[in-house]
């Protein structure tokens, strides 16, 4: 019995062990650079893994890293233009793991207008992209004139 016990223990150390690594992981990504680099090298290939990877680099804590900004925000657009379906499956899919909100925000403010909003708008709106997201995505496209 002690034995069980003891294993039991063990268990529960190790799955909170993992959540704070993941939990880490997950802090280590803000406005991780790097992470924009390889997503942007990926692009014509890029997965779900790593289009969640990216995403989980917006953060409140980024808004005063002007590098990151700009890079991460035209990556954003290429993939809103280029890759809008996945996009929208990994929103609807991990909107827990994601600041969606910090994500809008950077859809309202585009660094550059080498992006076809019109395009991104059409797809976005015939996505199956949780109604309530793609509204606030397609609003902040608007903002964009």
């Amino acid at each position: 019995m002690k034995s069980l016990r003891n294993i039991k223990i063990l268990l529960i150390i190790l799955t909170l062990n993992t959540f704070v690594i993941q939990a880490q992981n997950d802090n280590d990504l803000k406005c991780n650079i790097s992470v924009v680099a390889k997503t942007e090298k990926n692009i014509d290939n890029i997965t779900k893994k790593q289009v969640l990877t990216f995403l989980k680099t917006f953060g409140t804590e980024c808004k005063n890293n002007v590098e990151f900004q700009e890079y991460s925000n035209e990556i954003l657009f290429k993939i809103l233009e280029l890759k809008t379906d996945l996009f929208c499956q990994v929103v609807n899919e991990e909107m827990n793991k994601i600041e969606i909100n910090q994500i809008i925000q950077e859809i309202g403010k585009p660094i550059n207008d080498l992006h076809n909003n019109e395009i991104i708008k059409n797809k976005i709106s015939k996505s199956k992209l949780e109604e309530n997201i793609k509204v606030k995505i397609i609003n902040a496209l608007n903002l964009t004139k």
